[in-house]
């Protein structure tokens, strides 16, 4: 009897695919483009050259991405509100007013709302996870803004 071939198991393209960086420089995507939009060479010989990856290439030359797309939402406060916010913390504990992420999570939503910029944030405030990465960036803590507050000599 013939040997059997062992069946391996199917498994749908969309399960726990993971996502591969991009492992070139932009500035390799951008002449591998200019390359194939001015006939100069084929998506192929492109992706060889400057090591980008053909589809990517033919998906940019054929519209479906433009070099300005970034990954996830753009940011919820512009640079100049968050110094803003910064000073504003800063400020507060220096005076000895306590800063808690339940008073300044309205705070933040007054100033978005205020900026009239459109943003996908909740109505009811921005996340805990936004808080967190805000002030992990502004190297804040609740900790030493609490410290600050209670060792804080009035004249």
């Amino acid at each position: 009897m013939g040997k059997r071939k062992k069946k391996t198991p199917h498994v749908p393209a969309h399960s726990k695919q993971k996502r591969v960086e991009k492992n070139y420089p932009e500035s390799a995507l951008t002449d591998a483009i200019k390359a194939v939009n001015d006939k100069k060479m084929t998506p192929f010989a492109a992706s060889r050259k400057y090591r980008v990856p053909r589809t990517t290439i033919i998906d940019h030359v054929n519209g479906r991405y433009s070099s300005s797309n970034k990954n996830g939402y753009g940011p919820l406060l512009t640079p100049k509100a968050e110094r803003e916010l910064v000073k504003f913390i800063n400020i507060c504990t220096d005076r000895g007013i306590p800063v808690t992420s339940t008073n300044l999570k309205p705070y933040v939503r007054g100033l978005v709302i205020q900026s009239r910029r459109k943003t996908k944030m909740k109505p009811s405030g921005p996340s805990g996870k936004w808080l967190n990465t805000f002030m992990k960036r502004n190297r804040l803590s609740f900790k030493v803004m609490r410290w600050k507050c209670c060792n804080c000599v009035y004249m």
